[in-house]
């Protein structure tokens, strides 16, 4: 076997198993929210409506839900971070089983009027950039068939 492949599929299994990790915190995350939102409502119709308890008792949980808001960002940001890794592996993968044509970025708008661009596959579908490009933006893809003449 490959030992990219090899290197790829336990690359894809441990990405996988932390997006699983991630999901799993994400649902206790949100749930303890929707507590704490719960509790944030109870108070606040304790403390504002009835009047039987101090409006300080808001403070502690509006400051637990707003720090559980911050921890949560955190955690979807590493689960879409996990996301993109497991996407380059599989896009990878793809590469190696030859299955890449039509699955990324074509570089058409790079194709000039190059005499034999066409003829070379450089640009377009299942081409040369197709095949090597892992940039996921397009001023990274810019930057990746860049004209070396402007150095000169």
């Amino acid at each position: 076997m490959n030992g990219a492949r090899v290197e790829y599929e336990r690359r894809l299994e441990v990405w996988g198993a932390r997006i699983e990790q991630l999901d799993a915190t994400h649902f206790r995350i949100s749930n303890l929210r929707l507590l704490l939102f719960a509790i944030l409502a109870v108070v606040g119709w304790f403390s504002l409506i009835r009047s039987a308890l101090s409006p300080a008792w808001l403070l502690i949980p509006a400051l637990l839900f707003g720090g559980l808001l911050i921890v949560h960002a955190k955690v979807l940001t590493r689960a879409e971070r996990a996301a993109r890794a497991k996407r380059l592996y599989q896009r990878g993968l793809a590469r190696l089983d030859g299955r890449w044509a039509g699955t990324g970025a074509d570089g058409a708008r790079f194709l000039d009027d190059h005499p034999y661009a066409r003829d070379l596959d450089v640009f377009g579908r299942a081409s040369l950039f197709e095949l090597i490009n892992t940039a996921r933006t397009e001023a990274g893809e810019a930057i990746s068939v860049r004209d070396d003449d402007d150095d000169s």
